[in-house]
């Protein structure tokens, strides 16, 4: 079976991206302090690499084969994707002005350490 590009899929993250950016016109629309920029491209760039990590962790059964080390690279790949994706989140709340981090989340941490002990400078 060949694996083909999806552009329907393509289109739609696209289409997706586009909404939340004029949906956030209109979020950022009422803050007129100079940090509003700041803000806003916090939120958007948020946005992007949400979606990108997300599409590649959504992808990660497609870089396993035979060989282990690229198992093992493909899969901190996909851990270093989830790690992106709460970077993200953590992002979007700091620019939607809410309280969280991924370090208040007994599971996201674990995440977060599974990743730096997988690939830690003293391991390699």
């Amino acid at each position: 079976m060949t694996d083909h590009f999806d552009l329907d899929r393509l289109r739609n993250l696209i289409d997706t991206r586009q909404r939340i950016s004029d949906k956030s016109n209109e979020y950022f629309r009422p803050y007129v302090d100079k940090n509003e920029a700041l803000q806003r491209r916090l939120f958007l760039g948020a946005m992007d690499a949400l979606l990108d990590a997300t599409e590649a962790a959504a992808n990660f059964q497609h870089a396993v084969g035979q060989n282990k080390w690229a198992n093992l690279l493909a899969c901190y790949g996909f851990l270093q994707a989830l790690y992106v994706q709460q970077d993200a989140v953590w992002n979007v709340s700091k620019a939607l002005r809410l309280t969280w981090t991924p370090f208040e989340e007994e599971r996201l941490v674990y995440i977060r350490d599974l990743r730096n002990r997988l690939w830690s400078p003293s391991e390699c």
